[in-house]
């Protein structure tokens, strides 16, 4: 079979996010229910390319009026999305969710996001 001219796409990269208040809540309902020696994956319910979450941040912040900060203005804010990633972060978080009970605040990177974009806005207008 003849090879294709164009270079084969490599595939995505897949990483587990979490939103810092589930963080909070997944140690409060470890604290609640100790289960010495027990070990707990923290993502979201979703793991999603980093392409996939920058497109929807994109178009996110395009509705409301805003913009992703320009490379070298943002302080390293972006470091990891500049740096590009090469690691693959897939983690279940079912055995936290099953044994805590955990209902994440965010079970997405789509509610996190809105969740950051939201508190960001009220920072600024409380400021």
């Amino acid at each position: 079979l003849p090879l294709p001219d164009a270079p084969l796409a490599p595939p995505p990269k897949f990483i587990s996010r979490i939103h810092r208040d589930d963080i909070c809540a997944a140690l409060l309902a470890s604290a609640q229910r100790p289960s010495p020696g027990s070990i707990y994956n923290l993502g979201d319910n979703e793991p999603a390319p980093s392409g996939q979450v920058l497109a929807f941040a994109r178009e996110m912040l395009a509705e409301a009026g805003e913009s992703l900060p320009v490379a070298g203005t943002d302080s390293g804010r972006l470091k990891g999305v500049r740096a590009g990633r090469t690691d693959n972060k897939r983690v279940s978080n079912a055995r936290v969710k099953a044994d805590l009970g955990l209902e994440l605040l965010f079970p997405t990177y789509r509610e996190g996001l809105r969740g950051v974009l939201t508190a960001e806005q009220e920072a600024r207008q409380g400021a």
